[in-house]
């Protein structure tokens, strides 16, 4: 695979704060770059395995969804998209999970963006969002992430005075 070395490098860059050195060393390999194919093929290879996971581990969610919506190909975008729509839900970062969710081409898988969205609404109490991702994801009544997330709307009704609900919840 295109740039495994030079992702190692560029996420060991990221890791330690050195930002300089990465824009350096990526403005290098830009340069002398053989191809625009190779160019592309090398920025989402460590785009994706290396500048946005580290980007979403440090909590700088923005730069993450920046960088997949300015630097990576079109065809590498929907990955990028989903990483960060997870991440960002599961840190409750709503504007950036939902632009991100939103970003998602309409040939993408977005079943898990949307569970991991509709998590976060439950965690946030809005329930007619969390109903309406929950929808989005289609997910099977025997999948263990139904039962998971029957148990969460359950406890955000029960939590809600509205126990009458909680103890009903069929999400099938």
């Amino acid at each position: 695979a295109p740039g495994v070395r030079p992702a190692a490098l560029v996420k060991g860059y990221a890791l330690a704060g050195d930002s300089a050195s990465v824009n350096s060393f990526l403005q290098k390999v830009e340069a002398s770059a053989p191809s625009e194919e190779w160019l592309s093929n090398f920025r989402d290879f460590v785009g994706l395995k290396a500048i946005v996971p580290v980007s979403l581990k440090q909590g700088a969610f923005a730069q993450a969804l920046a960088f997949v919506e300015g630097r990576l190909s079109p065809r590498a975008r929907d990955t990028g998209f989903g990483a960060v729509c997870i991440s960002a839900a599961d840190h409750n970062r709503s504007h950036v999970a939902t632009t991100a969710f939103e970003s998602l081409s309409s040939s993408a898988d977005n079943s898990e963006p949307a569970l991991a969205l509709t998590a976060m609404h439950i965690r946030s109490g809005n329930m007619e969002l969390a109903h309406q991702y929950m929808r989005i994801a289609e997910i099977p009544a025997n999948q263990p992430q139904m039962l998971e997330l029957s148990t969460l709307f359950a406890l955000a009704y029960i939590g809600a005075g509205q126990a009458d609900i909680g103890t009903n919840v069929g999400l099938a």
